[in-house]
């Protein structure tokens, strides 16, 4: 790597010694703040759910946290647009960063896309286009950039606990009740309060009560950026994933 981008990876670098800590840190969380699982009637399907109900708030200070991660690493991204423009002899700027744009046709606009950053030798411009740095081009670059946006300008990052899978077992084959038991990966909806393990319904449906069994939940810390495409993804991963797009961008450099 060129010494010129050494502070760039820098604040790369600190992103990926972060990730590892945020995650266990969530780990943590989820450990010690377990879903309570319990039934109750479901109006809508005639019936009855199982339901999946938080124990304890997640902590804003993790949202913070995360969002902390994503601008360390969009501001690698600049410091290298940085560099790149020293490389090239120009004067830095306040308006120099790396373009990232909200479609394809703007980073093509001649007069306002990639080709007038005048900051940007015409290979630099080439390098840059490879990548796709635009809304439905790269799936990595565009979200850091926009999550970034969110973070400092309109509220935290969008984190929560979210579940993964469960074992719902109720009776036994002596119990009155009988012996029902639900497993499955994913869930049937997620409601502001509460999250619907299972639904079952019709003329027939009796609740199970609290027959003798038990329950197990797996939770993980995921974004809750719908607009973004990044809803219902763990953290981590998906920032693990932005950070090897940043590093495969300085190494073109």
């Amino acid at each position: 790597m060129h010494d010129d981008l050494l502070d760039a990876q820098a604040a790369l670098d600190w992103s990926l010694s972060q990730i590892p800590l945020l995650q266990d840190t969530f780990f943590t969380w989820c450990k010690d703040h377990p879903y309570e699982v319990g039934e109750e009637p479901d109006p809508e399907f005639d019936g009855y759910a199982v339901v999946a109900i938080p124990t304890a708030q997640f902590p804003l200070i993790y949202n913070a946290w995360a969002g902390a991660i994503i601008n360390s690493l969009r501001s690698s991204l600049d410091i290298l647009a940085i560099a790149l423009a020293v490389r090239n002899g120009k004067t830095v700027t306040r308006d120099m960063y790396f373009p990232i744009f909200e479609t394809e046709k703007r980073m093509l606009d001649p007069q306002k896309g990639i080709d007038s950053k005048q900051w940007l030798s015409t290979s630099e411009k080439t390098i840059i286009k490879g990548f796709r740095p635009y809304k439905g081009g790269d799936d990595a670059i565009w979200p850091l950039h926009y999550l970034d946006i969110t973070r400092k300008h309109h509220r935290l990052l969008g984190a929560d606990v979210n579940v993964h899978n469960f074992h719902w077992e109720r009776g036994s084959p002596r119990s009155p009740h009988g012996h029902h038991v639900v497993s499955s990966f994913g869930v049937v909806a997620r409601l502001k309060d509460k999250i619907v393990l299972h639904r079952y319904g019709g003329s027939t449906a009796k609740p199970l009560g609290d027959a003798p069994g038990h329950t197990h939940v797996a939770s993980y810390v995921t974004f809750d950026e719908a607009a973004l495409g990044v809803a219902d993804q763990e953290v981590a991963p998906t920032l693990s994933r932005f950070a090897k797009r940043v590093g495969e961008i300085l190494n073109a450099f």
